[in-house]
């Protein structure tokens, strides 16, 4: 019995070092590859660290600009302010400051009579997508206004009227936008659509104010 016990036991240790033997040699056969292989992974893994890295830092530079910007922006000087809006966009045009840029270098362009650039600008961010649309409503406006300026009155007053009938991110601009749409309508001499657009402001407004209103439809009807 000991013999046999003493046999695998033998058996068990003879595996064992032809085995780790084994092991051994493909190490030695293969340690250049190995190495290789060790390096480039050790050159991905710092790849992928330093990615990571310079991301979170373009960010936050992105972040400290559009802040900057901002406080120009808030403080009038919007030459100085869409130069800053415009940085951000070029360096994270991918990220929510990079798309919140564009509408304000529309609103900058808009305040300076450029109107051209302005709805470039607010067509631009319109065209970003849902993911950072905060500004949709505010930026289909500003695109109104710079078509007003340039005389474009009926696309001005269309982009109005359907911000009065479909407001995505806010309604509460409603009779301002409707009074806008009239307007422009009138402007362009399209009396039906300016007509329609005043019976929509009539359930909104009271007072004086609908008074006023009711005489003006009434003079448009003769």
């Amino acid at each position: 019995m000991s013999a046999h016990r003493i046999t695998k036991k033998q058996l068990k240790s003879d595996s064992f070092i032809t085995n780790t033997l084994k092991a051994w040699e493909y190490v030695r056969m293969h340690q250049n590859t190995m190495f290789v292989a060790l390096v480039i992974l050790t050159f991905v893994i710092a790849g992928v660290m330093w990615i990571g890295n310079a991301r979170r830092q373009s960010r936050e530079e992105a972040r400290s600009l559009f802040g900057e910007a901002l406080t120009y922006y808030m403080a009038g000087q919007s030459p100085a302010a869409g130069q800053r809006f415009e940085q951000v966009h070029e360096r994270s045009g991918g990220t929510r400051e990079g798309a919140y840029a564009l509408y304000f270098m529309g609103k900058c362009a808009l305040l300076e009579r450029r109107n051209l650039e302005a709805i470039e600008a607010f067509d631009s961010y319109l065209q970003a997508g849902s993911d950072h649309g905060f500004f949709h409503d505010a930026a289909v406006a500003g695109k109104a206004a710079a078509l007003e300026n340039e005389r474009r009155f009926t696309e001005a007053a269309e982009l109005y009227l359907d911000l009065a009938r479909h407001p995505e991110t806010n309604a509460f601009n409603k009779k301002e936008y409707l009074q806008s749409a009239a307007g422009n309508f009138k402007k362009g001499r399209e009396t039906v659509m300016a007509f329609e657009a005043m019976e929509e402001l009539l359930d909104i407004v009271t007072g004086i104010e609908k008074r006023d209103l009711e005489i003006e439809m009434a003079l448009l009807r003769e």
